[in-house]
């Protein structure tokens, strides 16, 4: 009885356990899946929740407005149910993407949009004081600046010509404000001309006087507004606030029966963008407040706002990383959102603005009725192409939304068989395939559901092409066919991609063909001449001529080369934009011929850039072969540099002269790889670059990274232009800069074989404009073995130095520095002396050579004084200079024997410094360390630091520290040139 009742409890435990641990994974699934507020609202439904508000001055008066806005929302409930119901019965399958035939397109809005603009030429006419001279000039700027500004994207050469159009019109006597607003945003467009800030603060006060409709005023505030976000200048602080009251009479002005509900919300849109948080709540404010604006954009907008504090209250996290107080507020907030949003689509259906921003919830909070693609409908019912919400359905169907690639591939498929390619949607598959590649790291090349895809979409764009003959389509934009050559190209539809190139040739977007360092010229190039009987052994040679080549390549192979470069380039006609290719491929050829013999290659840069990839928006070959790299206002590149196409690897031998100008960042010599960044990847790596932040001297600073110091800057003596001379092997490096400052390192990590040598800026960086010159660049294969280590033996490092100055020209300048000290410590005072006098003749910036002077000086005359006057004006000021004149400025103050220039305290905390600074891995840092530490009485301090000193010293310095150790054990000091001192002076300061 007692075993039956055991095993019915057992059976009921583990019936319980069964039950709680489903109730538990369906809860873990709702709470992973961002369903936790509909688990929490069904088991606590008697409790009363509120949102938590920003604790603003004017949160208060908000919440009572929109209270008032909610409740009248309640009362038009039916409304809104009517029109989901509606919508609901219009049934699509999963991912559809139906043609819309009566929606509104993005063409036709433009074309609202310039009758909204035009009405403002109409009010010039109307209103302006002008002369008819000035009339005249003024209506042909007008009328051509609103028509440009809406229906193309302007670049800085149109804003160039509207700038001359609209002067003509202010010679031929205008001052009218409205035509001068716009001269001014062209002239600052163009030229970013402070002129045009000083313009539109005077008209902001003629328009107050005037009868012009706040819409102008309107502009020239934002166009303020903007450029003054360009300056850090707190002067300039009341410039960047939003004209809040300015923009709510406006929206007064234009009614709720404007007939341009569109065009006010797009304008709105731009702003609030870009609008503080306090702005925003004061323009809901305005809004709630007046009985005059159109009801749609109210509603919009306050969607928009709770929007945002719904997701501020989320937080960026996982579903499932965030607290129950994140959830409840991210609902309660999304509730208030969707509530305004919902009305707002029910007043007008026919805009795609609020049913847009609602496929984002539709994604947070799954509903079979109002799903994001339920949203996503409702959006193209009103504008077919409306991008953004094409982009956020794109995002919905990503894996972390629950979605997965093959639900992407065929979003893009019924994307592409709309066959509207009139408009933006077909090319969504540039989209989706960009997504694939660089998001979800999907190799393209290996789906052959991709390649189907790209060669389908062709089919039928070519379809369309031939049927509209006379249409433009969307495609007209460079750019778009720029992107579906790479797509193309890295699914190796050579043929589609050769296709799209010469359809945009020459008006190819070449920045974004060198998305991620690709060598976009060349292959674009390539592509194109591959076409024909010859195009894979074209790519098969491209591919040789362009692999590494370094001292262990075989050059016999040239003469190969050689040969089929003549056999393919007479494939080619001389009028085909492909026989460009072999104008490149001609000039590697020669480089590498020139490498290959050890001769200096002498980088030719002529007007075509024959031989170079360049990045950059433009640039400018001089008759003096100075190559100009600029980054232009409006443009879209993020670097500046140049790459040799000869892929050249060490041992190698560089010399080039840098000028960054107006450079946003260090411009020099740098290796970096085709393919985009990635966390804790060195971009440019190693580094060698000139920095155009100024050092306090206002010289420029040498940079470098990639070295076994990872990182350094040392200031230049001079601003540009500036030469660097580079020795470079697998593991070490020699730089000169300036023909005075020297380096040496090994570097941080082995050798990255799928780099590539460049000139110029290594990271991105975006900038309005920028600038940078290089010339006299060449490059010599490096057949001289690398220095031995300062722990090789002494004769080993004299063998080596004493060979390298027979096999140079005289002139290798680390050659005769490391004589210097060589020479010293033979004790050869003599030679020291000739060489650093010779040396510094030339240059008086070597530190190096000063230094080997100046210990020779101490150890021959003693002259204290006469050592630091050689090198205190080099070493004081930067401490981040070369181990060995910082640290004989050390010694000398610690050790000297004249009581005026000897200083324990000042010894010691330069040393701190220099510790700091060198991160104690060099012997004479701790060795200068020791001599303060003795001065101020610290012996233990001193004879710990010599010790480490004497750890990794050659042989010479470990019997000159010898001694000192045992100075310091006895609790002395030393004085130069090495006498004990007895105990350590109390009148050191």
């Amino acid at each position: 009885m007692n075993q039956k009742k055991s095993s019915s409890c057992l059976v009921r435990f583990v019936g319980l356990v069964v039950v709680l641990g489903m109730l538990c994974g369906i809860l873990t699934w709702q709470w992973r899946n961002g369903g936790w507020n509909e688990v929490l609202k069904d088991l606590t439904p008697s409790i009363r929740l509120s949102r938590q508000l920003p604790a603003t001055p004017r949160a208060e008066e908000l919440e009572k407005l929109q209270t008032i806005q909610l409740q009248k929302i309640q009362r038009n409930q039916s409304q809104v149910r009517a029109a989901l119901k509606s919508a609901a019965a219009r049934r699509y399958p999963p991912l559809s993407v139906p043609d819309m035939p009566a929606a509104m397109t993005r063409s036709q809005i433009r074309e609202k949009t310039v009758q909204y603009r035009m009405r403002e030429l109409s009010d010039y006419r109307r209103l302006t004081q002008d002369s008819p001279e000035a009339r005249s000039a003024s209506e042909k700027f007008l009328e051509m600046y609103l028509r440009d500004i809406v229906e193309r994207e302007v670049r800085v050469i149109d804003y160039q010509k509207l700038e001359r159009l609209g002067r003509e019109a202010l010679d031929a006597g205008s001052k009218d404000p409205l035509l001068r607003t716009y001269h001014a945003r062209a002239l600052w467009s163009s030229a970013g001309d402070w002129e045009a800030v000083k313009t539109w603060t005077e008209v902001l006060s003629e328009f107050e006087k005037s009868n012009y409709p706040r819409n102008v005023a309107l502009n020239a505030w934002i166009f303020r507004r903007a450029a003054a976000g360009t300056r850090p200048d707190p002067e300039l602080n009341e410039f960047r606030s939003l004209p809040v009251q300015m923009l709510v009479k406006w929206l007064q002005e234009e009614g709720p029966k404007s007939g341009f509900t569109e065009c006010l919300s797009v304008r709105v849109a731009e702003l609030w963008d870009t609008a503080k948080p306090e702005e925003k709540e004061a323009l809901i404010i305005g809004m709630l407040q007046s009985e005059s604006i159109d009801e749609y954009i109210v509603n919009e907008f306050l969607g928009y706002y709770f929007t945002q504090l719904a997701f501020q209250h989320r937080g960026g996290g996982y579903a499932n990383q965030l607290t129950m107080d994140q959830h409840l507020q991210f609902r309660l907030h999304s509730d208030c959102a969707t509530t305004y949003l919902k009305y707002a689509w029910s007043l007008r259906p026919d805009l795609p603005f609020a049913p847009g921003r609602m496929i984002k919830f539709g994604m947070n909070f799954p509903d079979a009725n109002e799903s994001a693609h339920f949203w996503f409908l409702r959006t193209i019912e009103a504008q077919f192409d409306h991008y953004g919400s094409y982009k956020e359905m794109l995002h919905s169907l990503i894996p972390i939304w629950g979605g997965s690639h093959a639900q992407m591939l065929t979003f893009a498929r019924n994307c592409v068989e709309t066959n509207r390619f009139d408009t933006n949607v077909p090319y969504m598959i540039v989209d989706v395939l960009q997504r694939l590649q660089n998001d979800e790291k999907v190799d393209l090349r290996k789906r052959s559901d991709v390649v189907k895809l790209l060669q389908d979409f062709a089919k039928l764009r070519n379809t369309y092409r031939t049927d509209h003959a006379d249409s433009k389509l969307y495609e007209d934009l460079t750019t778009v066919k720029t992107d579906l050559a790479m797509l193309m190209e890295t699914c190796q539809l050579q043929d589609l991609a050769a296709a799209e190139i010469r359809s945009a040739w020459p008006r190819i977007n070449w920045t974004r063909l060198r998305q991620n360092l690709r060598p976009g010229r060349i292959l674009a190039l390539r592509t194109m001449a591959s076409q024909g009987k010859s195009g894979r052994e074209i790519i098969a040679f491209d591919e040789r001529l362009r692999r590494v080549w370094d001292a262990k390549s075989d050059f016999d192979q040239l003469k190969n080369l050689s040969e089929e470069y003549e056999k393919l380039k007479s494939h080619v006609g001389a009028d085909d934009p492909a026989a460009e290719y072999f104008l490149h491929a001609g000039m590697v050829l020669d480089q590498l011929r020139q490498f290959a013999s050890g001769d200096w290659i002498e980088m030719k840069t002529g007007p075509q850039l024959a031989g170079w990839e360049p990045y950059c928006d433009s640039w400018l070959v001089g008759d003096d072969g100075i190559v100009t790299l600029s980054m232009n206002r409006g443009g879209e590149s993020q670097r500046l540099s140049l790459r040799p196409l000869a892929n050249l690897h060490p041992p190698l031998e560089i010399d080039v002269t840098v000028e960054p100008g107006g450079c946003p960042a260090g411009a020099g010599i740098r290796w970096a790889c085709e393919a985009p960044f990635e966390l804790g990847k060195v971009e440019g790596y190693p580094a060698f670059f000139i920095s155009s932040v100024r050092s306090s001297a206002g010289s420029d600073n040498l940079d470098f990274r990639g070295t076994s110091r990872r990182f350094g800057a040392r200031p230049l003596e001079t601003r540009g232009p500036h030469q660097l001379q580079l020795k470079i092997w697998d593991e070490l490096f020699e730089l000169v800069t300036d023909g005075g400052m020297l380096m040496t390192s090994s570097l941080l990590k082995p050798w990255d074989r799928s780099g590539f040598l460049s000139f110029g800026m290594g990271s991105e960086i975006r900038a309005d404009d920028g600038e940078l010159r290089l010339s006299r660049i060449r490059i010599r294969a490096l057949k001289l073995q690398p220095a031995p280590d300062e722990k090789s033996p002494f004769e080993d490092r004299v063998r080596y130095w004493e060979g390298r100055q027979i096999g140079s020209d005289g002139e290798d300048l680390f050659t005769l520095v490391q004589l210097c000290r060589i020479r010293f410590d033979q004790g050869r005072y003599d030679e020291v002396i000739s060489i650093a006098d010779r040396l510094l003749e030339k240059n008086p910036h070597i530190r190096d050579v000063k230094v080997w002077k100046a210990r020779t000086v101490l150890n021959t005359t003693h002259d204290d004084a006469a050592v630091l006057a050689l090198i205190k004006n080099t070493s004081l000021g930067s401490p981040d200079d070369y181990e060995h004149d910082m640290a004989l400025m050390i010694e000398i103050l610690a050790m000297s024997e004249d009581d005026g220039i000897r200083n324990g305290q000042q010894a010691k905390t330069l040393a701190g410094i220099m510790a700091r600074r060198k991160g104690n891995k060099y012997p004479r840092t701790h060795a200068a360390l020791a001599a303060a530490s003795a001065e101020t009485g610290d012996f233990d301090a001193a004879v710990e630091a010599i010790q480490k000193a004497m750890e990794s010293g050659n042989e010479k310095e470990k019997i000159e520290w010898e001694a000192r150790l045992n100075a310091y054990r006895d609790k002395k000091t030393i004085r130069f040139p090495g006498k004990s001192a007895g105990p350590a002076s109390d009148k050191s300061e």
